[in-house]
């Protein structure tokens, strides 16, 4: 019994965690900065009912030099540009810092590159498994996502619903399982069924349908000349968000590019608006709601109207004569939103708007 608890044991360490372990004992060792980074991911979801990552978690390769312990800087310099584009001058700086055990010459590179480095064999030259956030579809639902960036030396999510569901999308690293072969023993069922993990989010937002909506904003953006520009689709019968978008957008990829921070913030649902000339159909709407008038009930558009001193004009200063409600809403009537408003009366007025 004894010794079958000590294998088990032994099984857990050595290949469940094994990857995770050896990495530890990296850092102790030789690399300080060994990026242990894990979260949850992010999907979108298709019509078809498939799911299709929107963020998730990258693993690549950072090589790394020891100056401690480095020789023949020229030759090693030579060797590795061979295999990946390296200035020069920079690999020459890190390389004379003899003090300094760590150095960082390249990061994020893929298994390729990351394999031929291994084969030089240099004394000094290590290579290391780093992780990050990455987005694969660049651009697309920018606004939606935000990033995962450093507050203060933490990495977290920034803007986005990677801010609001911070608690839910980190992980440690210790609580993660590299080992693919020793996934099938932990965890068998999620791979065969391919649901999402424990800390993974799935929205409600179709690919497509987002990806049409931000091609029109853009077209709108540049067919007027508009500094900000904005929509929103939503399913009518569930109320769910099928896309949103903003534009100027960015890449979450790249955002340390982005000039301009303010870009970060998803105006669909973080600025603040006047409500203006949205309280039109919702007026109209609780006059209709409430029988106090029909689509062709009609009035007698002045083009303004007074109340006391006040005057309430029609955003062109123009009159419309005898119009029904439907060219209120299509024409935006200020007199006719108040026509109706009357119709309700104050009070029933009051009360749908707070019910709303």
């Amino acid at each position: 019994l004894l010794g079958a608890v000590l294998i088990t044991r032994l099984f857990f360490i050595q290949v469940v965690k094994g990857d995770y372990y050896n990495n530890e004992a990296n850092r102790q060792y030789f690399s300080p900065y060994f990026n242990d980074f894990d979260r949850g991911s992010i999907y979108f979801s298709e019509k078809n009912g498939r799911i299709i990552s929107a963020a998730t978690v990258k693993k690549g390769f950072q090589i790394i030099i020891n100056p401690m312990i480095l020789e023949n800087y020229e030759e090693v310099y030579e060797k590795i540009s061979a295999i990946i584009n390296i200035n020069k001058d920079d690999f020459m700086d890190s390389a004379s810092k003899k003090n300094d055990p760590y150095e960082i010459l390249v990061r994020r590179v893929d298994d390729g590159v990351a394999e031929e480095i291994k084969k030089l064999d240099i004394n000094g030259l290590k290579v290391f498994e780093e992780f990050w956030r990455y987005y694969p579809a660049d651009n697309l639902a920018s606004h939606i996502l935000g990033f995962v960036g450093y507050q203060n030396d933490k990495l977290s999510g920034r803007y986005g619903l990677e801010s609001e569901y911070e608690r839910i999308l980190k992980r440690s690293a210790g609580t993660k399982t590299i080992n693919s072969f020793a996934e099938l023993f932990s965890d068998i069922k999620k791979i065969i069924s391919g649901d999402p993990h424990e800390g993974d989010i799935v929205l409600t937002i179709e690919p497509t349908v987002q990806f049409i909506l931000e091609k029109e904003i853009k077209k709108i953006m540049a067919e007027y000349q508009g500094y900000l520009a904005g929509g929103v689709i939503i399913n009518p019968k569930t109320g769910e968000i099928l896309a949103m978008s903003s534009a100027p957008d960015f890449n979450p990829n790249f955002y340390s590019k982005v000039e301009n921070i303010s870009i970060f913030v998803n105006p669909a649902v973080e600025n603040v608006f006047e409500m203006g000339s949205i309280m039109k159909p919702l007026t109209l709407a609780a006059a209709l709601d409430a029988g106090k008038i029909k689509p062709n009930t009609t009035y007698d558009d002045k083009g303004y109207m007074m109340f006391g001193s006040a005057r309430i004009n029609n955003y062109d200063n123009k009159a419309r004569g005898v119009v029904d409600m439907q060219k209120v809403l299509n024409e935006s009537l200020n007199t006719g939103a108040v026509f109706a408003m009357e119709k309700l009366g104050k009070d029933e007025f009051s009360e749908y708007m707070v019910n709303y």
